[in-house]
Parts: C-alpha cells; sequence; structure tokens
C-alpha cells in the first residue's frame, strides 16, 4: 500500500483482494453506501482494522477521479483505504476474499430503490454484513448495545460468534432474543428443565440455555448476555419490542438467500424485512454454517 498524501490520511491499493481484515465498503452511483460510512470507521476501530473504501464504476476510475466522485470529505476519508473498482468484478471476487479474511462488509441503502448491489450481496451471504438504512447510524452514533436474535438452533448460536466478538471489543452490553417457542427438534440446543416454579427459577434457567450456546462459556460473567423471551408477535410487534431495547445494533443468523429474499419481498413483512424497512439501528447478517 502507498500512501496516497504525505498526511497518510488515506491510502490506495490495487484491488479489492487485499488479504488483511477490515471492515469493506462499496459504495456505487447511487451514493447509498455512504450512509453506511459511519457505522463502518466506527465498528473498524472497534476491531482495529481498516475501512475499505471500494468506488464502485463500470469501468474503475484513475484515483483522483474516483476520490472526487465519491463526494466525501477528507474527514470522512480519514484512516480508509480508497480502492476504485469495476463493479463487474465484484461480487465475487470481495466476498472471497472478505470471507478468508475474517473482514466485515458494509452496505449502506435507501429503502426507496433496491440495490442489485445490495441484493447481490446478501443472496451470498458468505461474512459478515453490516446493513445501514440511510438516516441510521448517523452521527453521534456509538456501538453501546447489542441485541442478537437467536432461534434456538445451535448452528444460529455459532453463527453469532463475530457479533460477540465486535460486542466484547466495545465493552458493549448484550442481550439474546430467543425467537422461538421452547422446543425440542432436530438442530435445536437442549434446554433445561424447571417444572417447579419456573417463575423462581428462570435467572438459573436463562444461565443454562445461554451455557449450552457455546459462544459464552468462555465468558467473564460480567459480559454474558441476557436472555430475553419476547412476548408473541400477535400480542406486540417484535420489532416494537426490539426498539424498546434501545439497540445499537442487531445481529441475525441467516441461511443462504433468506436476507436477499426478504429485501427483495419487503413489502410482504416479516420481522427481517420490517427491521430492513422502518429500525432505528443497523443489523448485522450473519451467515450460518460458515
Amino acid at each position: 500500500m502507498a500512501p496516497l498524501t504525505e498526511s497518510g490520511r488515506f491510502q490506495v491499493e490495487a484491488d479489492g483482494t487485499s488479504s488483511g481484515r477490515a471492515i469493506i465498503l462499496p459504495i456505487d452511483a447511487s451514493g447509498d453506501g455512504g450512509a453506511a460510512l459511519h457505522a463502518a470507521h466506527l465498528l473498524a476501530g472497534v476491531l482495529g482494522v481498516p475501512v475499505r473504501l471500494l468506488h464502485l464504476t463500470e469501468h474503475a476510475l484513475p484515483l483522483r477521479a474516483s476520490i472526487s466522485a465519491m463526494g466525501l470529505s477528507r474527514e470522512e476519508l480519514r484512516g480508509a483505504v480508497v480502492l476504485p473498482l469495476s463493479s463487474q468484478t465484484l461480487p465475487e471476487k470481495l466476498l472471497a476474499s472478505a470471507a478468508r479474511a475474517r473482514s466485515f462488509i458494509a452496505l449502506g441503502f435507501s429503502p426507496e430503490r433496491q440495490s442489485a448491489l445490495g441484493i447481490s450481496l446478501m443472496a451470498r451471504l458468505q461474512t459478515p454484513l453490516l446493513v445501514v438504512r440511510r438516516g441510521v447510524a448517523t452521527p453521534p452514533w456509538s456501538f453501546e448495545r447489542l441485541a442478537m436474535l437467536h432461534d434456538g438452533r445451535e448452528a444460529s448460536a455459532a453463527a453469532l460468534a463475530p457479533a460477540l466478538e465486535l460486542a466484547v471489543a466495545a465493552r458493549a452490553r448484550s442481550v439474546v432474543l430467543h425467537l422461538s417457542e421452547p422446543r425440542q427438534g432436530r438442530g435445536a440446543l437442549a434446554l433445561p428443565r424447571y417444572l417447579d416454579e419456573p417463575h423462581l427459577e428462570w435467572a438459573e434457567w436463562g444461565s443454562e440455555y445461554l451455557g449450552r450456546m457455546g459462544i459464552f462459556a468462555e465468558l467473564e460473567s460480567a459480559t454474558v448476555p441476557r436472555l430475553i423471551l419476547p412476548r408473541p408477535a400477535r400480542d406486540r410487534p417484535l420489532l416494537d419490542q426490539l426498539e424498546e431495547l434501545s439497540p445499537s445494533l442487531v445481529a441475525v443468523a441467516l441461511e443462504p438467500g433468506e436476507a436477499s429474499r426478504s429485501y427483495e419481498r419487503s413489502a410482504q413483512g416479516g420481522l427481517l424485512a420490517s427491521m430492513l424497512l422502518g429500525a432505528s439501528f443497523p443489523l448485522l447478517l450473519l451467515p450460518i454454517g460458515r
């Protein structure tokens, strides 16, 4: 990497497949990518990694033309790595490189228009994807409280590990919302059984259940999340219950294609679609089985 300016405020690389871990933020002609810039810089600072800004055009522009076309201030570019790229190289090379380096990808979007890039990244979810709608996570947003959505499956619990890494590094408070009815089934974590006086045994039940999720097993007691069983959605919409918790960030583990289907069919409702379109917080989408 060679510094673009003598002050080293931002840098340029030859392509988007660099091996180091980073927060990768694509910015295309829509300019929607800038919506995720503040959150990307903040979370990059938490992880101690750079932000890589990928300016995507049909044909890669010269560096200075690319920086001018992005319309970002020097303050917004501070500490970032600038990568002018052809949009024809994405998302395959980007996703493969990001997955190898355990990088996060940030995606800014506007609900008024569906982004082909956004649909593509969600459909090929291979690495943590930070999704930020315009008007959300703007300064002075900070990462202080994490909510993790869990459906009772062991694979879903394992997929939440990158979100927990962020929370521990930022010393953020965290909660786990168990979104399915307690049940035993294929792929489900074994549920503790307390039958006598459940209202008196809830704290112990919750602690034992979180312990079985594995990713919390080695945490210091002060950093173990609080477990919450939300009320049924028929009584109160789950998005409203989430908003009451005032999360800075909500993490959800997804099967391949699940995110893009919700994004493309957002008018049909569903929790993920409602969060994408109307939540006051950004989302961290995490691939199951990677």
